[in-house]
């Protein structure tokens, strides 16, 4: 699949598009077939006025403690005012995105997975450990 670049990010060329559509359209299954296990996300935000570092920090100590480890990375803006903590979890097919941004004051926080009780569950417990009551 090919990409154009824009302003805001990448995004499928037309080409590519075709190939995305018929790549989802191919996972569809007709009457009577039995489907693979759909992936659920659970997502919440918050305000934040924390440093943009140090909240990073603390985000990738909280999520390794929660078992996210694998493939762990921390991609920030072109200017710096924001960044997005990724990691996939070591037991389960669960993921975890956590994005900071200093400059609208928030901080948000995705758990994605296949297993719907063990995303739900991590995804509680990241929120608790990460935003408490907010």
């Amino acid at each position: 699949m090919s990409w154009q670049h824009y302003g805001w990010g990448l995004a499928p060329t037309r080409n590519g598009m075709k190939t995305l559509i018929k790549t989802l359209a191919h996972g569809l299954s007709l009457e009577g077939e039995t489907r693979p296990l759909a992936p659920t996300v659970y997502t919440t935000a918050i305000r934040s006025e924390g440093a943009l570092v140090e909240s990073l920090a603390g985000i990738a100590q909280i999520a390794q403690g929660l078992g996210f480890t694998r493939y762990n990375e921390t991609i920030y803006s072109q200017d710096g005012l924001s960044a997005t903590y990724h990691a996939e979890h070591d037991d389960w097919a669960v993921s975890l995105a956590i994005d900071c941004c200093t400059l609208r004051k928030t901080a948000s926080l995705a758990v994605s997975g296949i297993h719907n009780d063990e995303a739900y569950t991590l995804f509680n417990e990241a929120s608790s450990q990460l935003f408490g009551d907010c």
